[in-house]
């Protein structure tokens, strides 16, 4: 959202926009909304991604619309492998006695 240093200080957690008789340069497109408002008597001009919208609500129906955040996906937990043995240590090379293998 861009909102002009002074608007932000002094709402700088969330703004109600109120759009009924005076604002102009409204345009809307696929990423949001702008419009230039008057704050204090000073024309400022708004510009608002729809991710920013919270709620939409037309006071002469009493019409209200509440919108959630939506859940961002969450890095999957690495799952806990299966040790596999350690190979064995090569001490180098073995000595086998051959006796063992001898008819007797």
């Amino acid at each position: 959202m861009s909102v002009p240093a002074d608007v932000s200080e002094k709402y700088p957690d969330e703004i109600t926009v109120v759009m009924q008789h005076q604002y102009w340069d409204l345009t809307i497109d696929d990423e949001g909304f702008s419009v230039l408002l008057k704050f204090g008597g000073q024309p400022k001009k708004l510009v608002t991604p729809w991710s920013a919208v919270v709620r939409f609500y037309d006071p002469s129906v009493q019409f209200l619309l509440q919108f959630e955040a939506p859940e961002l996906p969450t890095e999957p937990e690495p799952e806990d492998e299966p040790e596999t043995p350690a190979p064995p240590v090569d001490d180098g090379p073995k000595v086998v006695s051959l006796d063992q293998f001898r008819k007797k």
